[in-house]
């Protein structure tokens, strides 16, 4: 997956999430951090880098 692609897929779930939220459903922003976490994971155990200023 390419910067772009993960940082529009990173920003898709926090859009999910802020919205799970604002309907009270705690089981889906459970679900949606751990593939954020997840995904999180991939990235630091991969040779993938975000370039500096995008930290």
């Amino acid at each position: 997956m390419d910067i772009t692609k993960t940082q529009q897929w990173i920003n898709d779930y926090l859009d999910l999430y802020l919205y799970a939220e604002s309907i009270g459903d705690e089981s889906w922003q459970q679900e949606i951090i751990e593939k954020l976490q997840k995904l999180s994971n991939e990235i630091q155990n991969s040779s993938f880098k975000i370039p500096v200023g995008l930290k």
